[in-house]
C-alpha cells in the first residue's frame, strides 16, 4: 500500500489555509467584484496576484492555484502508481473531445450525442489536448494511451461505432476498466471503496439517461459486475427506476421526483451521486494519517472551492444579489 505520510502530512498543515465558509460569505456580501477579488489574497491563491492583476483576471488565478496543487501531489507522490487514479476522469474527458474533434471533422455526417462530462478541454490530464490531437490523428495510440483507450480509439477510427455516442460510451467503460486495475494495485482499501462507489453512481446516471431521456444505455448496461445486477438490466420504466434508485440508497433524490421534468430529475440524481461521492471522501479522510484518500481529497476540495469561488465572481460582475448568489451557490458542485 502507499502510503502517502509524508505529502499527508503536508496537506493537513496546508488545510488550515482553504477557503473558508466566512470567507465566502465576504465574498458574496462585498459591495464590487474588485473586493470580493481581494478576499483571494488571504488564500493559497495570493502567490498568484500581483498589482498588474485585475478582478476580471479570476479565472487565470483559480487555473493557477490548481495547477499548483497538482503539482503538490505529483511531486509528493513520486512512484506511487496509484496517483493515476486522480487524473484519469480528465484524460477521460479530453480524449473524448479529442476524438469528437478528429471524427467529426473527418465525417460530418457522423451523429454525434454530447456526453454530460464533455464541456471542453479540462487541464489536469495527464495529456494536453496538443498531445492527444497527435496520438489519434498520427496513429501513435498503440504506444502512447493505455490498452483499453488504444482499442476504443483504434475502433472508432476505423468506424466501427454507429455514432460518436457509441464511441464515448466504449471510452467510459475502458475508464472504469483501468480505475479497477489502478485500484487492486494500489492495494488501498479506500481505494476500492471509492472505485466500487463511482461505478455505482455511473450505473445509476447511464441507466437514468435510459429510462427517463431515451439515452442509448451500453450494451447490457453491464460495465463491471455490480450489486443489484438483474436490476440495471431490468429497469425500462419510470417506476423501475425509482425501485432501483430506493435499493441504492438514494431514496432522498427521489425527494419531489414527481414535479420534476425528466431532464430536471437526471440532473437531480446527478447531484444527489456526485455529494455521496464528496461525503465518501469525506468520511475516509477523518481521522486518517496516511493513504491516497488524503491528497485525493485535499485536491477535490480545491477543486470545489474553485468552481464556488469562480461561480461568486461571475454572479458579482452580474450584480447579482446576496440572496440570489447563494441560491446558485447551491446548484454548484
Amino acid at each position: 500500500m502507499s502510503d502517502f505520510y509524508f505529502l499527508s502530512g503536508q496537506i493537513r498543515a496546508l488545510e488550515g489555509k482553504m477557503f473558508s465558509r466566512q470567507q465566502l460569505d465576504r465574498m458574496i456580501a462585498a459591495s464590487t467584484p474588485e473586493k470580493a477579488f481581494g478576499v483571494l489574497t488571504e488564500l493559497q491563491y495570493a502567490q498568484f496576484i500581483d498589482a498588474d492583476l485585475k478582478a476580471t483576471d479570476f479565472d487565470q488565478v483559480l487555473e493557477q492555484g490548481l495547477q499548483e496543487t497538482k503539482r503538490f501531489i505529483e511531486e509528493g507522490a513520486t512512484g506511487r502508481h496509484s496517483i493515476a487514479f486522480f487524473w484519469l476522469q480528465y484524460d477521460l474527458n479530453n480524449l473524448k473531445r479529442a476524438l469528437k474533434e478528429v471524427l467529426v471533422e473527418g465525417n460530418p455526417a457522423l451523429p454525434v450525442l454530447q456526453s454530460q462530462t464533455q464541456e471542453g478541454y479540462l487541464f489536469f490530464g495527464s495529456y494536453t489536448p496538443a498531445e492527444l490531437l497527435e496520438i489519434i490523428t498520427t496513429g501513435d495510440e498503440e504506444q502512447k494511451l493505455p490498452k483499453p483507450w488504444h482499442a476504443v480509439v483504434r475502433r472508432a477510427l476505423r468506424g466501427g461505432y454507429e455514432s460518436f455516442y457509441d464511441a464515448e460510451l466504449a471510452l467510459e467503460q475502458a475508464y472504469f476498466a483501468l480505475l479497477q486495475q489502478l485500484a487492486k494495485r494500489s492495494g488501498d482499501a479506500t481505494l476500492r471503496e471509492v472505485y466500487a462507489l463511482l461505478v455505482t453512481s455511473y450505473q445509476l446516471r447511464v441507466t437514468a439517461r435510459s429510462v427517463l431521456l431515451r439515452h442509448r444505455a451500453p450494451e447490457g448496461r453491464e460495465i463491471l459486475p455490480t450489486k443489484d445486477r438483474s436490476l440495471y438490466l431490468q429497469c425500462e420504466t419510470p417506476q423501475q427506476l425509482q425501485l432501483l434508485l430506493e435499493r441504492a440508497g438514494y431514496a432522498d433524490a427521489l425527494e419531489s421526483w414527481a414535479m420534476l421534468s425528466p431532464y430536471e430529475q437526471a440532473q437531480q440524481l446527478d447531484r444527489a451521486t456526485d455529494a455521496r461521492y464528496m461525503q465518501t471522501l469525506h468520511e475516509a479522510d477523518q481521522g486518517a494519517i496516511g493513504g491516497a484518500i488524503i491528497p485525493l481529497w485535499y485536491f477535490e476540495k480545491r477543486l470545489r472551492n474553485s468552481r464556488l469561488i469562480r461561480a461568486i465572481m461571475l454572479a458579482k460582475f452580474q450584480g447579482m444579489a446576496s440572496e440570489d448568489i447563494y441560491t446558485l451557490l447551491d446548484t454548484v458542485s
